[in-house]
């Protein structure tokens, strides 16, 4: 039986002292624990929320230097699983024009 899921695993990050002290005093303004708030990121994350997607496509852009192809892959893949799981409800000549919009964005 695997135990998959039900073990807690620990996830540690180094920040300076500063932006620790301003991360929990933002989270205090906002009446938020830290565990929820990095709890709730993270579902959002890997739940594709749309708003954390956003911003993470901000990251991308100003942050890492990937390539513009794996960019606008990525991109793509979330609006095929979009599409798949049946939360657009859009002609394929709207997903098209989506798709064009990328493609004439990354060059």
């Amino acid at each position: 039986m695997s135990k998959m899921g039900k073990t807690s695993r620990k996830i540690v990050l180094y920040e300076s002292d500063k932006r620790c002290a301003d991360l929990k005093i933002a989270l205090d303004r906002d009446n938020l624990a830290q565990a929820l708030f990095f709890r709730y990121l993270i579902q959002g994350y890997i739940n594709e929320d749309k708003n954390i997607m956003a911003f993470i496509d901000k990251i991308k852009k100003g942050k890492l230097q990937t390539p513009k192809v794996w960019e606008r892959e990525s991109r793509m893949k979330r609006l095929l699983a979009v599409r798949q799981m049946g939360d657009l409800s859009m002609s394929d000549e709207e997903l098209q024009s989506i798709f064009d919009l990328i493609e004439e964005e990354d060059f």
